[in-house]
């Protein structure tokens, strides 16, 4: 197998173990026989919004022991803004969806399993090395079972990982809801209530603050965002109001926000 280069992208962490699991070699390792043989329970996403953490356990018919798999989104605060601001201005559900599972593929996440093939083959090490293991590092390189350096994770994190890739969205929409609850914007009331509060200031240096950090994750995504937010003017009520300005009846003109470039 060729040497990996490995990126703490989500969509690598995917290429690259499917990859080294890419060979049916009977029930050893780096083999693709392994897959039916690992059960995955639907993972954990209560601690995302503190620290964005997800956490799953699989099965093994095989040895029949259960290891936990622990998954950190680095960007995750983005995630939650972006969350939170596409709700506070009115975007729809199934587009704030949409766009956060592209958004959640394309950031850097930090994994771990807690098997013991973690520390035997040096996939520990192999994360470590590049910045991408969840929890203390590893200093020992496995220069006896592993010194070239092949492969990036066991088969329990090899099967959570596609699990996790294939259900990303729906696991998104579950986020998305602890956010509205969290951010108090659950609601037409709520979302309402919070804009109140958070006033068209806030809203536009919010605005500012994710476009930036879009750019710094993917500047590709920054189209999208652009695309489901744009025309949307804001006025303290959340109203959605036309393109062009309102103007009250005494000739004031409403205070407004383009969502598209932030200007008044």
């Amino acid at each position: 197998m060729k040497k990996i280069v490995l990126s703490a992208k989500f969509e690598t962490f995917i290429d690259e173990s499917n990859l080294q699991f890419s060979e049916s070699k009977g029930l050893h390792l780096n083999s693709s026989d392994w897959k039916p043989y690992i059960k995955m329970k639907h993972p954990d996403i209560f601690k995302f919004i503190s620290s964005g953490l997800l956490v799953s356990y699989t099965h093994s018919d095989i040895s029949r022991k259960t290891y936990q798999q622990g998954y950190r989104n680095t960007e995750y605060r983005t995630i939650l803004l972006a969350g939170f601001y596409l709700s506070l201005v009115g975007v729809s559900n199934d587009k704030i969806s949409d766009f956060l599972t592209k958004l959640m593929k394309k950031t850097n996440w930090r994994i771990r399993c807690n098997c013991p093939a973690m520390v035997f083959w040096g996939f520990n090490y192999i994360l470590t090395k590049e910045n991408s293991i969840l929890g203390p590092g590893e200093s020992r390189k496995p220069v006896k079972r592993n010194p070239h350096l092949n492969g990036i994770c066991c088969k329990h994190l090899w099967v959570s990982l596609n699990y996790l890739h294939q259900k990303m969205e729906e696991i998104v929409k579950n986020i998305l809801l602890t956010i509205r609850n969290f951010y108090g914007v659950q609601s037409e009331h709520g979302r309402q209530q919070v804009l109140k509060k958070v006033k068209i200031t806030g809203v536009k240096k919010l605005l500012t603050d994710i476009k930036t950090e879009i750019v710094k994750i993917d500047k590709s995504l920054s189209p999208e965002f652009d695309n489901i937010t744009k025309g949307i003017k804001m006025d303290y009520f959340g109203k959605q109001k036309e393109y062009k300005k309102d103007v009250e009846q005494n000739g004031k003109e409403t205070e407004t926000i383009d969502t598209e470039d932030g200007n008044r």
